[in-house]
């Protein structure tokens, strides 16, 4: 006998699920299988092997859900349904106590909440619900990628994460920022369980972040989509919101119970006019299988070329083509490429010719794999023969201390060196890597320019691989061959990886051949390289293609395509960072910088692992491990490098002692001296305190803390800040965000959420619109929307305790002080009737005179830390160089948004002085910019024009992602700065500091081969931003904002 059943079809971004359903709602069969690309493919395998299971079943109607719901209703005529309908339907249908649904797919997560219908108590609504808008941060694709990354199946994912002890840090917000963190603690050394169970914590935070965004979770918690089954996601889920673990279920479901909801609405319509059997349906989906599902609006590429001159291609200096391994006993010089997902080394003998080279992939295992490389380099008779050994790359570190290497250089030098031996005439380098890509123009013997990609990894090679594995396709040797195929390459999103991915999928679903994916995929990479890392600067003449992703003959031939250029590859194209630590090597042999290499081939033999462990000396939590090197401790995976104590480290502090007897004042007891400055009051408490405020350590409170203890001190309240910032203190913070804000806004919601947790009775939470009109500057000018916007941004998320009052210069001579004596009035309790009638008259004039007394302190402090800035100038000599460090106050000064850069660049010897202590002379004020409305972006062209007088003055500009100021305000920025070179720091939440380093010794090294520094150049006479049109002007921008380079027809 037949039965009549409903099949519920859920066409994903990455999988495909069917469930067919009888007429009492029953789960006859379901089905979950990935697309690998192929979704109409796949459906009808899932189908086909339905129908052997269940012969007997009619189909009376059909319903399709999810992203790719239109290839059902346009291959099989089903009924389409909202997702989140289908999702709430089938849940509540088994499990009707759910009030909360958290639903993870392979690229989309869902939050619905649910409620009882006030009309129909026993009927279950949806309340609200959210979905992840563009980024796949917090979805199932994100955690295979990262799983693969790490070289553990998805499978066993949970079972390892949960061999941990805690979770390492991993930024949440983005993908790009997560594997930028998960690079960085592999080559930390951090344990792979560590690292998994952050993963799942990030992706988590990443879900209560962009979803959740401060609403309450009611339970139980249904728990579903293809991530349900990790166990580690779970325990993430229930840790950071606080569930038992019956709280949050795992539907037995849960990879279908998006299809089985639209399995029951299709029961709801009742049964179709036209009956089917599953053979039935499989014959009409095969005959429109072959059918192309393409838009006539889509737009292509020109398909990509061939070349039949390879060879021509392949720039090989005849000194290097074909060397045999010779005068071995002569010596070597080593060099050694440590990246983000590959490892390589080069030997070369005193000619420069290459006798050695290996490259291969980390998987995750740094140290594992940079021992077992060099040890079969030794094994094949080089160990001990070697002269000098130079590291570089984002682990060069983590490489010095293990093998004593005598050198370490940042990549972009070694690169250059390389090159240079390589290609003489190379005057444009295009280098994409496993995670990074750069930009470097050369002219001569000097390094023109370079840029770099800042946080985004899209076009580089672990973009490649990933949608090279989510796609089945062999990336080195399958995914050129297909792609050089196709005659209609499709055009992809080349501003994010994540844009690019929901494109990819968009034309998975629309049935496109794999070929013009794969060749769509090498025109984004190239695209994104172009608009992204060179900001579509002019490239020269001969341009050399390297790093890994040059092996790829379509990209290549893409880069052709759209610069209307030939593109050379070496066939040392894998390993010129390597060469060129050989090439930097033997150059400081030469000029006698050591007599002995430190690397010694029984080193190898005798590295052991002590212990790994946790350090809980601060809320970093940091994972150092501590090896044993014949004999000797070494440490790594420390931020502050509290364990780290070997010779090259003891030399530079020497070294920056001897700096510091020198001038006198050193930059880092500089920044010491400021913080004691700014923390000391010199208001007391003379009697009880009447109630206490709390003042969240963020955003203003960097620059007007003084002001404020000062005044409410003085006015009887017990002044309290919130703790410094820590990585916890910001995550929780996090997950109270209501809505995607710059970094510094997402840190003050963690302050607030300290205070309040610590029982304060007032959380004063100002709205800054101008300065105080005793203040520097144009008073009319404003502090930027967030700043503007705090009170409603912490309100919103919490509610009680705060207090604010809008301070801005445009009610009277001084609003400061009437609006802050007006809230200190309100807050000042009442002792009697007396006190209440003369309140208005005494606590008045007593206010006014605290604030009085508030504003020359304030002002007395300002004047001392221009003092300590001008002692700092004046104790450096003409021949010294100094980093002026722009920024606005709140990422100056904490060095948690910083990420230590003050330190940072201690440990490399450069002196940094924070820009706001340089005090412009009098008389030399410039005017203001009318274009020019952000307070601190005006400051920060103030002190420009002070660092352009000054030729031992360099600039480092540190901003944060998603400011909206900065981007506006920085080509006014570089007219002020003149000539000199501009270096730009952006950060965001995620942790890994390789990048910054590497721009940071890279930067350095270009300030010291600059021979006659920065000119010295007069205030202009009307106005400070004049259009520069001098003949042969350059201009120097290290990496810059993304939109910068829109402005650059003004140079």
């Amino acid at each position: 006998m037949r039965r009549s059943c409903f099949l519920g079809i859920d066409i994903g971004s990455v999988s495909v699920k069917c469930v067919i359903a009888d007429e009492n709602g029953r789960i006859v069969y379901d089905v979950y299988s990935k697309t690998k690309g192929r979704p109409i493919s796949e459906l009808l395998s899932i189908l086909e092997t339905c129908w052997k299971n269940c012969p007997d079943i009619d189909i009376c109607g059909i319903a399709a859900t999810g992203s790719g719901k239109s290839l059902a209703e346009e291959s099989l005529n089903a009924e389409t349904e909202n997702e989140i309908i289908c999702h709430a339907k089938g849940t509540t249908s088994l499990y009707p106590e759910v009030r909360t649904i958290i639903e993870i797919g392979g690229q989309d997560s869902k939050l619905i909440l649910l409620e009882h219908s006030e009309e129909t108590p026993h009927r279950i609504e949806i309340k609200d619900f959210a979905m992840n808008e563009l980024c796949a941060a917090g979805t199932g694709a994100f955690l295979d990628e990262q799983s693969c990354r790490l070289g553990i199946s998805i499978e066993d994912f949970a079972s390892v994460a949960l061999e941990a002890t805690a979770p390492a840090h991993i930024a949440g917000r983005c993908a790009v920022f997560a594997k930028t963190d998960m690079i960085h603690l592999q080559q930390k050394g951090t344990p792979i369980p560590e690292i998994l169970l952050g993963v799942a914590y990030s992706m988590a935070r990443n879900y209560l972040s962009n979803l959740v965004r401060g609403r309450t979770l009611q339970p139980v918690i249904s728990f579903q989509g293809g991530t349900a089954s990790n166990r580690a996601l779970k325990k993430a889920f229930c840790d950071l919101l606080l569930l038992n673990e019956e709280d949050l279920i795992a539907p037995e479901h849960f990879k279908t119970m998006g299809a089985y909801g639209a399995a029951l609405l299709a029961h709801e319509k009742g049964p179709s006019t036209s009956i089917s059997t599953l053979a039935g349906i499989i014959t009409l989906l095969s005959r429109k299988q072959s059918i192309r599902y393409a838009d006539h609006k889509d737009s292509f590429y020109p398909p990509l070329c061939r070349n039949a001159d390879d060879n021509a291609k392949s720039l090989i200096p005849s000194h290097v083509d074909g060397c045999e391994i010779i005068s071995r006993e002569a010596g070597v010089f080593v060099g050694i490429d440590i990246g983000s997902v590959s490892e390589k080394i080069v030997a070369i003998n005193s000619h420069g010719e290459i006798l050695y080279s290996d490259y291969r992939y980390s998987h995750g295992k740094v140290l594992e794999q940079l021992l077992e490389m060099v040890k079969e380099f030794s094994d094949k008779g080089f160990g001990n023969n070697v002269l000098g050994m130079g590291v570089t790359g984002s682990g060069r570190y983590l490489g010095a201390k293990v093998l004593g290497a005598d050198l370490i250089t940042n990549e972009i030098s070694a690169q250059v060196s390389g090159t240079r031996h390589l290609i003489p005439g190379c005057d444009t380098i295009i280098e994409i890597g496993g995670q990074d890509a750069k930009l470097i123009t050369l002219e001569g013997d000097t390094r023109l320019d370079f840029e770099m990609n800042r946080l985004c990894a899209a076009g580089t090679g672990s973009f490649l691989q990933e949608h090279a594995l989510r796609l089945r396709i062999d990336l080195e040797h399958d995914f050129s061959e297909l792609a050089l195929r196709s005659r209609s390459p499709v055009r992809l999103g080349n501003k994010c990886t994540v844009f690019m991915e929901s494109d990819l999928v968009h034309y998975m679903q629309k049935g496109y051949p794999i070929e013009d994916l794969l060749a769509g995929l090498s025109y984004a990479v190239a695209g994104n390289f172009l608009d992204r890392v060179a900001q579509h600067k002019p490239f020269g003449k001969l341009i050399s293609f390297q790093g890994g992703v040059a092996a790829n003959h379509a990209v290549r031939s893409a880069f052709e395509s759209l610069l209307k250029k030939p593109v050379y590859v070496s066939d040392w194209h894998k390993v010129i960072g390597a060469l060129g630590m050989a090439l930097l090597a033997r150059e400081a042999y030469q000029r006698k910088e050591y007599l002995t290499s430190g690397y010694k081939p029984q080193t190898i033999e005798n590295i052991k692992e002590v212990r790994a462990f946790q350090c809980a000396g601060c809320s970093n939590n940091c994972y150092v491990r501590q090896l044993s090197v014949n004999g000797s401790n070494v440490f790594f995976g420390g931020v502050c490098g509290k364990y780290e104590r070997d010779s090259v480290e003891e030399k530079t502090r020497k070294t920056m002692k001897a700096e510091e007897l020198q001038h006198g004042l050193a930059s880092t007891e500089l920044l010491e001296k400021i913080d004691k400055l700014f923390h000391e009051s010199p208001a007391v408490l003379t009697e009880e305190p009447v109630s206490s405020i709390g003042l969240p350590r963020g955003l203003l409170f960097y620059e007007y803390y003084p002001l404020w203890n000062s005044f409410f001190t003085r006015a009887g309240f017990r002044v309290i800040p919130s703790q410094q910032t820590t990585r916890q203190l910001l995550e929780r913070g996090m997950s109270r965000v209501t809505a995607e804000t710059c970094l510094p806004m997402k840190v003050y919601y963690g302050h607030v959420l300290d205070l309040i947790e610590k029982g304060i009775d007032t959380i004063f939470v100002p709205e800054h619109i101008n300065i105080p009109t005793w203040e520097p500057g144009d008073p009319s000018v404003e502090h930027c929307p967030y700043i503007q916007s705090v009170p409603e941004f912490a309100t919103t998320a919490f509610g009680t305790k705060i207090v604010t009052q809008t301070l801005s210069n445009g009610y009277d001579i001084d609003g400061y002080e009437t609006k802050l004596t007006s809230l200190a009035h309100k807050l000042l309790p009442e002792k009697s009737f007396l006190d209440t009638a003369l309140k208005p008259f005494i606590q008045g004039f007593k206010l006014k005179e605290c604030y009085q007394q508030a504003v020359e302190d304030f002002k007395r402090l300002r004047e001392a830390r221009y003092a300590l800035g001008t002692k700092f100038l004046e104790s450096r000599g003409r021949n010294d160089t100094v980093y002026v460090v722009f920024g606005k106050p709140y990422t100056l000064y904490d060095p948690e948004l910083n990420m230590h850069l003050f330190k940072k660049m201690r440990a490399l010897g450069m002196d940094a002085l924070p820009a706001d202590l340089i005090e412009s002379p009098t008389g030399e004020e410039p005017e203001p910019h009318p274009e020019m409305h952000w307070y601190y972006n005006c400051k920060m062209l103030r002190e420009a024009a002070c660092v352009n007088n000054d030729p031992r003055l360099f600039p480092i500009i540190l901003t944060n992602y998603g400011c909206g100021p900065d981007p506006a305000s920085f080509r006014y920025l570089q007219n002020a700065l003149m000539d000199k070179p501009i270096l730009v720091i952006e950060i965001d939440e995620h942790t890994a500091d390789a990048g910054i380093l590497t721009r940071l010794e890279a930067f350095n090294d270009d300030v010291m081969n600059t021979s006659d520094g920065g000119a010295q150049v007069p205030w202009p006479a009307k106005g400070l931003f004049p259009r520069l049109r001098q003949k042969g002007m350059k201009k120097y921008i290290y990496p810059i904002f993304p939109n910068t380079h829109t402005s650059s027809h003004r140079f």
